[in-house]
């Protein structure tokens, strides 16, 4: 018999990174609650930055990716979750990076597109990708690296 973790054991399935290998790898674990989201972008995805509250309670930050970009957030209301995350990875500068970005909540709203695609010109050669979250899922949270840009992103996924 293989033993299972103890994320495993509380349905708790850690998907990706997609993207490139290099950068620095930031993983916090799971949350309680993803709070706000705010994405720097510009041709790629610059930085992603969580707020959430841990499963002490407690409200923490946590960011990956590089610096520049124009930023945009958006908050998540009690009960509201991530349920769904897209987009595409190109290269950009000579970095295999996050070169777009979609997230979509329980509320039936999608965020974005954030990013115009990398690549020159932009969006050309692009690979799409879509985290497979089945129905009763959330994002928990999620992981990735980052440096000079968003090089790389994966998510823990756990019930609602």
């Amino acid at each position: 018999m293989t033993p299972i973790s103890q994320a495993e054991a509380a349905g708790e399935v850690k998907v990706g990174p997609f993207g490139g290998s290099t950068g620095t790898l930031v993983d916090v674990g799971s949350a309680s609650q993803i709070r706000r989201v705010r994405i720097n972008h510009g041709d790629v995805i610059d930085r992603l930055t969580i707020l959430y509250v841990d499963v002490n309670g407690t409200s923490k930050e946590f960011s990956v990716g590089g610096i520049g970009g124009l930023e945009s957030a958006f908050e998540l209301s009690d009960g509201e979750h991530i349920t769904g995350v897209s987009g595409s990875v190109n290269s950009h500068g000579g970095v295999t990076c996050i070169a777009r970005l979609y997230l979509a909540t329980s509320r039936g709203i999608t965020h974005g597109p954030y990013g115009l695609g990398g690549g020159i010109p932009l969006g050309r050669d692009a690979t799409p990708f879509s985290f497979p979250i089945d129905q009763g899922m959330r994002v928990g949270n999620f992981f990735g690296r980052g440096r000079p840009f968003l090089v790389s992103l994966g998510a823990y996924l756990e019930p609602n």
